[in-house]
């Protein structure tokens, strides 16, 4: 057994409180980090926005949702999975405004995420 088959094993079963896998083989089996890194960077391209890092994602999520949406902070603790409100606090509750960066949220029609997608299958 290899270090950590338990643990995938537990989430691929759902018997542990990590969420279950979001991005999966047809076997259920969890993607390589390679694989999603590849096709978030593809879909960057594609869709003329700078590729930032997944985890980026999360932070800018979590930011959007507490600074621009008045999102509660109970609201995006549990959405991020944190432990506790106090540490989504911790990690949120005061950002430096000059980090912070303000992307405008990207509005597209369907016939644009259309021609994405397109051209991303092929």
């Amino acid at each position: 057994m290899e270090p950590g088959d338990s643990k995938k094993a537990a989430v691929l079963q759902g018997k542990t409180t990590i969420p279950p896998v979001v991005f999966c083989t047809a076997s259920g089996r969890p993607w390589a980090p390679e694989r999603l890194q590849g096709i978030h960077r593809r879909v960057c391209a594609l869709a003329g926005l700078r590729t930032i890092r997944i985890h980026d994602l999360r932070r800018t999520f979590a930011t959007i949702q507490l600074y621009e949406h008045h999102a509660p902070i109970q609201y995006v603790s549990e959405q991020l999975g944190h432990a506790s409100i106090q540490m989504t606090v911790n990690i949120y509750g005061h950002p430096v405004r000059a980090r912070v960066p303000t992307w405008p949220i990207v509005s597209t029609t369907m016939a644009q995420r259309r021609t994405i997608l397109q051209r991303w299958r092929n």
